[in-house]
């Protein structure tokens, strides 16, 4: 007989189906398996309120590039969702995706090179002042990264209805928008959370390359579309992986995201994608390894003398 009040083993089973949990629990072994280290619910300071908040999945992967500690990192921040309603995203191709290629976020040594088209052999412009380059520049991300391919989004819906009877609703659910917006605070805290943690080589050591790159991905259960008006009339489509720009604005700046939307069917093959993005970018690492010791050099000897009040992100940061 059951009492009043609580749950049944058959009612937390159904719960327990109906949430996330699971998702994590089959994500985590297939990002292991393809060589990442992962962390579930990790902790990071929410940017408003100094309060721990949780990200569902972390996973870092590595790879080396001349020496042994020489590395590029490939950092995948994820939210899973058992969404039980379609996720709809309008999406649109962009006359400026190659330029997507900017919305690339990184942190390491270096974040920033120095410019060789116009740089003498110490790195400086015919004016005397350095010139420099970010890494998504460098890396000439816009030859190959994937966020310069394809439609992007910038709105998103899912449906519901008051009662079974009621018509269904298309509404921006605060499920999805909290999500999204963990993405941005968890990677941006991860930015930060790298910068704060340097620690400077001592007087006549070289810096080893360390480069982190993240890649924001939400990870639904269930089904995912686009949506697209296509001569007048509006189209749906089942995707397994959908680009979403999400711009965010604080006091300070206002920075656009590109976050991949992906079903947890496509993980195996996203993880594929990156790695080939990955090795793409270790290959031309190898190739300027010439400047990029020469950035590391020259970003070192100037966070040696760094000013009160700057940090090791505004130093090294492009």
């Amino acid at each position: 007989m059951k009492k009043e009040g609580i749950i049944t083993t058959k009612e937390m089973k159904g719960a327990i189906l109906r949430s996330g949990y699971l998702l994590e629990q089959r994500v985590e072994p297939i990002l292991e398996k393809a060589g990442y280290a992962v962390t579930t619910n990790a902790a990071y300071p929410d940017p408003f309120t100094g309060k721990s908040r949780e990200i569902d999945i972390e996973a870092l992967s590595a790879s080396k590039i001349s020496r042994d500690f020489d590395f590029i990192f490939p950092y995948l921040i994820c939210e899973c969702e058992n969404n039980h309603q379609p996720l709809v995203f309008f999406i649109k191709d962009s006359p400026i995706s190659f330029l997507f290629y900017e919305e690339v976020k990184s942190a390491g040594i270096p974040s920033k090179f120095i410019e060789s088209k116009i740089s003498t052999k110490h790195g400086y412009s015919i004016k005397g002042k350095k010139s420099y380059i970010g890494l998504s520049d460098f890396l000439n991300f816009k030859k190959y990264h994937h966020y310069c391919k394809g439609p992007v989004s910038t709105q998103y819906c899912t449906f519901t209805r008051k009662n079974i009877q009621s018509p269904w609703i298309a509404f921006h659910s605060e499920i999805q928008h909290d999500s999204l917006t963990n993405l941005v605070f968890a990677l941006e805290a991860k930015i930060d959370e790298y910068y704060d943690s340097y620690i400077l080589p001592r007087e006549n050591e070289e810096d080893n390359i360390n480069i982190e790159v993240f890649y924001p991905v939400l990870i639904l259960q269930s089904d995912l579309y686009s949506a697209q008006i296509i001569k007048g009339k509006l189209e749906l489509k089942k995707n397994n992986h959908i680009q979403y720009r999400k711009e965010y604005f604080s006091k300070e700046k206002q920075t656009t995201y590109q976050i991949d939307v992906i079903l947890e069917s496509f993980l195996p093959k996203y993880i594929k994608m990156i790695d080939k993005e990955m090795e793409d970018a270790k290959k031309i690492l190898k190739r300027k390894i010439k400047i990029v010791r020469e950035s590391i050099e020259d970003l070192t000897e100037i966070a040696r003398k760094k000013k009160g009040g700057e940090t090791f992100r505004d130093i090294f940061e492009f």
